[in-house]
Formats: structure tokens, sequence, C-alpha cells
């Protein structure tokens, strides 16, 4: 077992690796991008001189070991570089660390929505996804999210809870707002965002980035992935409908692992490797 699957990664064992990190590898860009709802800071990472592409994971507070998984990735680039590789990317470990903290640790961790999150669960958190105020981060963004919505409403997700509720509005919550203006800033060229579970690959939204199935083709080969389609419900609103839609450049949306979310913290070894060539076809063409 790597020391990344020890124990649950919340954002106080990110934070842990994060101080280790910047450490270890100072030539390590370290940017807050934004904060949450609850105040707790969203950082990203770069190594090399710009950061061509960009990485993130735990959008969905049962997926939390998309961060550890992304977090080691880092860790590994970071000693490649440093002995001479060439490479760029900027990697975001954690987008939604207020659900995630809810989900592993209970209604203490929602602070000052702890009567919303009371409301919404009965006290019973092991199912929450969404950010403190109950939002699916996955859903927010400014992509068919009028679409989005009427299929949450016509499928019973009318108020704020534990998942897929996507606001009241596109870009409502500081985490969505904080991700789209960093990418603006830093004008990507390809996206990647990590979700579990399943072992598929999501590419492109409405044509608007066609490279993105070479690539997905890429990563499905060395992988065993299936390339797949998301279900009606989940089609729109997500980080890389928006990227691909927004930029018309290559957003693909890796399907970690197998089972039942939130997957073993096994699945941090496990699936590591997978995961690591899938992301060095992105980081190596596009970095």
């Amino acid at each position: 077992m790597s020391i990344f699957s020890q124990s649950e990664f919340d954002s106080s064992r990110l934070s842990y690796f994060e101080n280790k990190l910047i450490k270890k590898y100072p030539f390590i860009k370290k940017e807050c991008i934004g904060y949450t709802a609850l105040s707790k800071p969203i950082n990203a990472y770069t190594i090399g001189d710009n950061g061509s592409a960009v990485i993130c994971a735990a959008f969905h507070a049962l997926e939390r070991v998309t961060s550890a998984i992304l977090t080691r990735y880092i860790f590994e680039k970071a000693e490649e570089y440093k002995n001479g590789a060439n490479l760029s990317f900027t990697a975001i470990p954690m987008i939604n660390p207020d659900g995630v903290d809810i989900s592993i640790h209970g209604i203490k961790a929602a602070e000052k929505f702890l009567p919303l999150i009371i409301s919404r669960t009965n006290g019973d958190t092991q199912s929450w996804q969404a950010n403190a105020r109950g939002v699916d981060l996955n859903h927010n963004f400014n992509a068919g999210f009028l679409s989005v919505r009427k299929n949450e409403i016509k499928n019973g997700y009318i108020l704020s809870g534990p998942t897929r509720f996507g606001g009241g509005s596109p870009e409502s919550e500081k985490e969505t707002r904080a991700l789209v203006n960093f990418c603006k800033k830093n004008n990507f060229s390809a996206a990647v965002a990590l979700h579990s579970q399943g072992r598929e690959i999501y590419y492109d939204f409405k044509n608007h980035a066609q490279e993105s199935e070479k690539i997905a083709k890429q990563m499905s080969k060395l992988s065993g992935y299936i390339l797949s389609s998301p279900e009606n419900i989940a089609t729109g609103g997500g980080f890389k409908d928006w990227f691909c839609e927004y930029f018309h450049r290559i957003g693909i949306t890796l399907e970690i692992g197998l089972g039942k979310n939130p997957l073993d913290k096994c699945v941090a070894d496990t699936e590591y490797d997978l995961v690591a060539k899938m992301l060095d076809v992105v980081v190596l063409q596009h970095g």
C-alpha cells in the first residue's frame, strides 16, 4: 500500500501532501485559484514553464480516490521533471474539498451549512456528492445548463441536496467560477476531469472538440477503458463539457475504477498505473 492510500483522502490529508510536495520540489508553482463556500483554498500546481494541459479531480465528494491518484501523479511527474524530463501541466487535486470533508466526517464538517445538510440528509452524509451548499459542481458549468436543469427536475432533483442538483444558474458556485476563471486566464490546450467509477472514457461535447476522440482512443488502447457516452441526465453541465464548448479544444473525462462510490482507498494503488498512462497521453502531447 502506498502512502497515498493509507487513509481517506480528505482536505487535511491533501494539505499534508501539498506541503511535502512544495518542500521537496520548490520549482513547482503553487497557486490558489479561489475558495470554496466554506473558505477552503482550491490549489493548483504547475510543473514546467506553462501548464498547457489541466487535470482536475474530486468534483464529487464520494470520488475522492481521484484526489489521491492525481496527487501521486504530481509527485511522480515532479521527480521526472527534476531529472530532466521535458513536460508541463497543471493539476488541481481537489475541486470540492467541502463536500469531501462532509462525506467523510459527517455533518460536523458542514459548519455554517449544518442546517441545510441536516434538512437534506437527516444527518446521514454517506451519499453526499455535492458541495457544502448542496450543488452538484459537475452540473453547474455553463454547457447545456438549461437542458440539464430540465432533466434534473424531470428526475426529481428540484432542490439542493446530496447529488445531481446543478444550482439555480450556471456558475452559481464559487468552486465552479474559480475553475472557469482559471482556465480562461491560462488558456489551456487540453483538460482532463477525473471521476469514478466505471473504467470509462467520455470525450467531446456536441462535437465541439473533434480531436478529443483521437486522444480518447489512445487512452483506451493503453488502459482497456471503454469509450462511452453519458446518460441523458449526465449530458451537459460538466467541466469537460464546458471546456470543449468554450475553447473547442480537447476535453476528456476519466471514470476511474470499478465498484460503488466511494471506492475503497486501495483503488488509488490498483488503478494508478492505468490512469497514469492515460494522463501521460495528454501531458506529453499537450504539455
